[in-house]
């Protein structure tokens, strides 16, 4: 069976965050971030996926919601700025093709999150930057891509 269409766009999306040379750690499963083997590092976590809007009966267009959490760890006592000078490259380059190649209808970020601090120490903190993903399926086969 060939993968869905939100399984490509979880793929297409990870794929992106791997050629931002920057980021050390990109997955897709939620884990600890205490457990982060190498940083900076992006978790890629799906959210809401709800139909938006019913086309002639035959096709949908759905909304989903990723979540993507930027983790950084630095010994600087100032964790705020290394933070932004990480944050732009994942922003550029999600931004760099709303289309993720022809594979859906639009992508935009909704916010950058406040960050959170991990520790006391202020050495670890990360930042959710949710994003909307618009595209389009066929009402009788939702898990395909639909023109």
């Amino acid at each position: 069976m060939a993968d869905s269409i939100r399984e490509r766009i979880f793929q297409a999306v990870e794929a992106k965050l791997n050629e931002v040379t920057i980021i050390k750690y990109v997955t897709r499963k939620k884990i600890n971030p205490l457990n982060i083997p190498d940083y900076p590092a992006v978790f890629i976590v799906p959210g809401r996926d709800p139909v938006t809007e019913d086309i002639n009966n035959a096709l949908l267009d759905r909304e989903l919601t990723i979540f993507l959490f930027l983790w950084i760890k630095t010994q600087s006592d100032d964790i705020h700025k290394h933070l932004e000078e990480i944050l732009p490259y994942v922003q550029q380059k999600m931004s760099s093709d709303n289309t993720l190649g022809g594979l859906i209808i639009d992508l935009q970020e909704e916010e950058v999150g406040d960050p959170i601090p991990l520790n006391d120490a202020q050495t670890e903190s990360g930042v959710v930057l949710p994003y909307q993903i618009r595209y389009r399926v066929n009402r009788f086969n939702p898990y395909s891509q639909a023109a």
